[in-house]
């Protein structure tokens, strides 16, 4: 019996290691969790004061933040949860269309990230099986695309001019 004791101990802590390494991801919090915690987290530090006196900080404040939720719904839509993932998505494809608020021209970046929301609108809605609403995501997208690179032409011709203006060609 002493010489099975051994065997058995090997045996029992080979079992309790196999369980601990098959359920130990399903006890871990989830990505989605884990980016809202930190979402909030980068919320709650927010400075009122500097905002108010450092139009810099509050706009990096905002991007940290809108990038947050863009890789809240990706997450969302690898754990196959896409009502969730289109929720934060139109939100940010408002507050996107609404930064712009007709009075400034938007520039290059801002149509490139609503183009990437609407990427993973359209992975959101292929994962619902939703096929009409991914196409007129995929849609949007290829228009906004196209007005991207209209914004990046004329970006790339207004710093030809101050170049011209400054060395004067």
């Amino acid at each position: 019996m002493k010489g099975f004791a051994p065997v058995v101990f090997l045996l029992l802590a080979a079992a309790a290691a196999t369980a601990l390494f098959l359920y130990w991801p399903a006890a871990a919090p989830s990505d989605s969790r884990s980016i809202a915690f930190e979402k909030s987290r980068l919320a709650g530090s927010l400075d009122q004061a500097r905002v108010a006196n450092d139009p810099v900080y509050a706009r990096k404040f905002e991007m940290k933040l809108k990038d947050l939720d863009y890789l809240l719904a990706k997450a969302f839509i690898r754990e196959n949860d896409p009502d969730a993932a289109i929720a934060v998505l139109q939100k940010l494809i408002r507050d996107e269309e609404a930064g712009s608020n007709g009075l400034a021209r938007r520039r290059y970046r801002s149509w490139m990230d609503e183009a990437r929301y609407y990427e993973a609108l359209r992975q959101s809605n292929r994962l619902k099986r939703e096929n009409a609403e991914a196409e007129r995501a995929d849609q949007r997208r290829g228009e906004i695309l196209a007005r991207a690179q209209a914004a990046k032409n004329e970006e790339q011709l207004e710093e030809g001019r101050s170049i011209r203006l400054v060395y004067g060609d």
